[in-house]
This record gives C-alpha cells, sequence and structure tokens, in this order.
C-alpha cells in the first residue's frame, strides 16, 4: 500500500468534526506516502444553519489566528504539484533506533480503510455513460445555462452510524431512472446515504461502485423521470473557454448554488495519494458541498466533476481560483467500469507505504537517499519476497528514487504480473528483490 496524507476540506480533527482534514485513506491507490499536500476536498460535514453560522466564525477567528503564525509556505504550483512538501523539523526529538523515530514521525497516518458501507446494488447492464460534441450546439447565457441544468443536480447527505450529522456534497444524474455520479470521498466511510433532488424530494441512495484512486463513485436511488444532464467533451476544451459549476456549497441552505470562471489549463497533473490525477484547472469558485458536481461548458453540458481546489495551510500567501475536476475523457471510463464491475481493476500495485526522508533524520541514522517503507502488505508479493516496514527504498528497475511520484511512474509502465526489481537498504548493505505487481483490488 503506497500511501499519501490526503489533506481535505472538512475535517482539521481525527473526529470527523467540521471542515475535516482528509485522514489517510486505504483507497484503490497503488503508491501512497504521508506528506503535507494542500489538496482540498469539498466534502462538507452539516448540522444545521445555527451551527454552520457559528462554525464559519469560528474559522474567520482560526484562520487569522493560523495566518499571524504561520510559517512561509514553500508550496508551489505546476505539474507534479505537491504544496508544502518539507517535513516538520524533528528537533532533538530522535530515537536511539531510526525505525523508533520514524514509528512516531508517521504515526496518525498509517492507512484507515474508508472505503464506503453503503448498501449495494447491481446495476442494469444497458447502463452507460456517453459523451457527445458541442459542435452546432448553440452557446447559452449563465442565466439559461442554469436554467437548463440545475434539474440534473442533486444533493448527497452521507451518514456514520452512532455520529451526529452528515456530510454533504453534490451528485449529477446520470439517467432519468436514478443513477447518480459523484465524489467517492464525499461517501467515504460512511454507512448511509440520501439524495434530495433540486424540488426537494429525498430518496435512499444505494452504491453502484466507487473508486477511490479516480475519486468516482456511481449512485442509484429509486425514482423516476429525471433530467438526466447531458455529458460533453472534456478534449474539446481550451485554455480560456468559459465555464460554470453548480453545486451545494456550505450544505443546503445554499443549495444550486452557481459560480462561473474559465478554464485556467488542461491536463493539470496533480499528486493526490502519490499517484497523478489529470485534471481540469479552473478559477470557478468550487467550496465545501461542490464534491461530485458539474463542472459546464457554455453549451450545458457536463465537462468534468469538480472535486478539489488548492489552500495554504503553512503559508502567510492565500490561494485563490485554483479549483480542478476530472475531465469526462476519465469519467466515462471509470463509470463505465464501475457499471459493469462495481469496482475498477486491473491497475499494478506493488503493496509497500512509503515516505520521504527528513534530511536531519538521514543525516543523523547515515540513510542512503531514498524512501522509508513504513508498512507493507501480508498479501503482496513484496511481503513474500522479503521486504519489510524499516526498509529504505532507494532504486525501482536501477533508477534512483526521491519520491513516490518516481516509484509511480515507473510502476505505471507495467501491468499486474509483471516483475520490478526494488533495491533496499536494510541493516547497511543494499540488495536487489524481485517483486511481482498485483491488482491493487487484491492487495487492498
Amino acid at each position: 500500500m503506497e500511501q499519501d496524507r490526503r489533506s481535505g476540506w472538512y475535517d482539521t480533527s481525527p473526529h470527523r468534526e467540521w471542515y475535516r482534514q482528509y485522514s489517510t485513506q486505504k483507497d484503490n491507490a497503488a503508491l501512497k506516502v504521508p506528506d503535507t499536500s494542500s489538496v482540498k476536498r469539498p466534502r462538507k460535514k452539516h448540522t444545521g444553519m445555527k451551527v454552520t453560522m457559528i462554525s464559519l466564525c469560528v474559522l474567520v477567528l482560526i484562520a487569522a489566528t493560523a495566518l499571524a503564525f504561520a510559517e512561509p509556505s514553500v508550496g508551489t504550483v505546476g505539474p507534479g504539484i505537491t504544496l508544502n512538501p518539507q517535513f516538520p523539523d524533528a528537533g532533538d526529538d530522535y530515537a536511539d533506533d531510526f525505525r523508533d523515530f520514524f514509528n512516531g514521525y508517521y504515526s496518525g497516518s498509517s492507512s484507515n480503510d474508508e472505503v464506503s458501507r453503503l448498501p449495494r446494488t447491481k446495476a442494469e447492464d444497458s447502463v452507460r455513460i456517453t459523451l457527445a460534441s458541442s459542435e452546432g450546439l448553440d452557446e447559452l447565457t449563465l442565466g439559461q445555462l442554469y436554467e437548463q441544468s440545475i434539474n440534473s443536480i442533486v444533493g448527497v447527505a452521507a451518514s456514520v452510524d452512532g455520529q451526529e450529522g452528515y456530510f454533504w456534497g453534490t451528485g449529477i444524474i446520470m439517467t432519468g431512472d436514478g443513477y447518480i455520479l459523484t465524489n467517492a470521498h464525499v461517501i467515504a466511510g460512511t454507512d448511509s446515504a440520501a439524495v434530495t433532488t433540486s424540488d426537494g424530494r429525498q430518496y435512499e441512495a444505494l452504491l453502484v461502485g466507487e473508486d477511490s484512486q479516480s475519486d468516482i463513485a456511481v449512485l442509484k436511488i429509486d425514482a423516476r423521470g429525471l433530467q438526466a444532464a447531458s455529458f460533453g467533451r472534456s478534449d474539446e476544451l481550451n485554455v480560456g473557454d468559459e465555464v460554470a459549476a453548480i453545486g451545494n456549497p456550505l450544505g443546503d441552505q445554499l443549495s444550486g448554488t452557481i459560480t462561473n470562471g474559465i478554464v485556467s489549463a488542461i491536463n493539470r497533473d496533480v499528486v493526490v495519494d502519490s499517484h497523478m490525477m489529470t485534471l481540469i484547472q479552473t478559477n470557478t469558485a468550487i467550496n465545501e458541498g461542490n464534491s461530485g458536481g458539474p463542472l459546464l461548458n457554455m453549451y450545458g453540458q457536463v465537462i468534468g466533476v469538480t472535486n478539489m481546489k488548492m489552500v495554504a495551510n503553512f503559508s502567510q500567501a492565500t490561494i485563490e481560483g485554483i479549483g480542478f475536476a476530472i475531465p469526462t475523457s476519465v469519467v466515462q471510463d471509470i463509470v463505465n467500469q464501475l457499471i459493469v464491475n462495481g469496482e475498477v481493476s486491473g491497475r499494478p500495485g506493488i503493496g509497500i507505504t512509503v515516505g520521504a526522508i527528513p534530511y536531519d533524520a538521514a543525516e543523523r541514522y547515515s540513510l542512503p537517499d531514498g524512501l522509508y517503507i513504513s508498512e507493507v502488505e501480508a498479501g503482496s508479493d513484496a511481503y513474500a519476497k522479503g521486504v519489510r516496514e524499516g526498509d529504505v527504498l532507494t532504486a525501482v528497475n536501477g533508477t534512483p528514487v526521491y519520491t513516490t511520484q518516481d516509484v509511480g511512474k515507473i510502476r505505471d509502465g507495467f501491468g499486474v504480473g509483471d516483475t520490478i526489481t526494488l533495491t533496499v537498504f536494510r541493516d547497511g548493505r543494499t540488495f536487489d528483490i524481485e517483486v511481482e505487481l498485483m491488482d491493487v483490488n487484491e492487495l487492498y
């Protein structure tokens, strides 16, 4: 399991409180690593208008305090983006054994299995998502676009048994008989979900399938006569094209909010859980609760599914107008696999959790350049071949690796069943171990 620490919109505590920080999630990613990346997911926990207003006031105070005491950020925005890649200074808090140090250093970053526990249903075989060209369509005003699209947008409220409140996101109606598209992180770790249509009707939602690596999920409600959204081709987009988002920011009190902007970049590679998500970048305002909603072109077609934005976690600077959406060219393939199989298969995984080694720790413990292996999946071939927690991964197939992206790029060039060579440092010596790549669904 190779694992990243996801920062999330909605939670700054490990107890699913308001604006929970997205804790490390065991998903179908084949490589993850703890980091301080400031990619934010706009899911929101909702407990009512009073709590909303109180929480917003508290957040303002917290934000002001944080800015007053924040350290400068070294975050960058670009291909392969990782914000705030530096790790906290360990100071003099070093254990005698580097393994003990890393156990504490990465404490709380091990994976939590947050796949959805929603009741499942099997989709009809004929259901598919298809993409249409915008050629020949008339461009709409924002008012016309909203009127045409709003009835295809729903609210998604997901809850955890035994916990007060619920998590709020947005969904897109795929078919008139109740197939709903949303983000996987909206329902992650929850036990039940309800979908609310634009006219206020509420339905229990069943899970058709979810894929946390692509952040796509398909739900099913028992409804008829719904207005299905029109899905367009994201590959027709150009930088500078006008786009709009419709969603439910900050909960149901602000449901059906439209914001607009432009396409800031296409095919933007953003690192999430150490694998690249190729996304549409936009300056359209995206906030808590927008997760799973549509990014629309000016012809009223869904050309992306909004799922994250950038914020400054450790900086006096502010980050505005950098949001992202999953392009429909990606969504189509994932959704169609979820419809048929309920999951996405065929992704290669190594079965290890790796993390960067702080410079001071490397110096103190005389560790080589590479990545610390903090966990090895017991069912992986890596474990069977002798890779263990506490090893340092220095190269893959002879190529030195310094970041999880380095490992992911090499791994993704192979398929399930292929063999790669891991170069491992242990007890003062370096040696090679050949391991077979496995389907991530078998690993996790």
